[in-house]
């Protein structure tokens, strides 16, 4: 059953192009996030309170965006191949 989760998993990694991107913007929205609780709680005016839900729509909109992107490119990439290779076998 592992071995089978891990095979799924990597050929779906494969076709997440985007998600090193995705998982880049989440921890640099974590990180500004947390900068800016540290500065509330230390009592500077200007520095907003961002809520948890959202935190966590900004935190799954990236990810389902990137995800979606990924498998959309990687859809064109494979029927651009294809096109490819239809057309080197006509001539």
């Amino acid at each position: 059953m592992l071995r089978q989760l891990f095979f799924l998993i990597g050929g779906l990694l494969d076709r997440l192009v985007y998600l090193s991107y995705g998982l880049s913007v989440v921890l640099g929205f974590i990180g500004v996030k947390l900068i800016l609780e540290a500065l509330h709680h230390s009592g500077v005016k200007w520095a907003p309170e961002i809520p948890i839900v959202v935190s966590l729509s900004i935190i799954l909109g990236t990810l389902v965006v990137t995800a979606v992107l990924s498998l959309v490119k990687s859809s064109r990439d494979e029927k651009a191949k294809a096109r490819e290779e239809e057309v080197a076998g006509v001539e």
